[in-house]
């Protein structure tokens, strides 16, 4: 099952099962899994600071237990204002 974008186009989405953990995901919904937007994560993977793409055919994939490393060793935000 896909969802469509707001331009129109597929998004290629796919739904799995309840309880059942995404392994890959894509590289076009990478952003809204990370918060930010699509032209970082292009900036981010460009520039190696994301952790290495899978190639399943023609479709660019992240494995999921790679990113949620990455994310984790991301350093802390301090507040700016103290």
């Amino acid at each position: 099952m896909s969802t469509p974008r707001r331009d129109g186009r597929d998004a290629g989405l796919v739904l799995v099962p309840m309880g059942v953990p995404a392994i890959c995901i894509r590289q076009v919904d990478l952003a809204a899994a990370l918060g930010i937007g699509a032209s970082k994560v292009y900036e981010l993977a460009a520039a190696g600071r994301l952790p290495a793409p899978r190639r399943i055919d023609g479709a660019v994939v992240y494995l999921t237990s790679e990113l949620v490393a990455w994310a984790e060793a991301l350093p802390l935000a301090k507040d700016d204002a103290a």
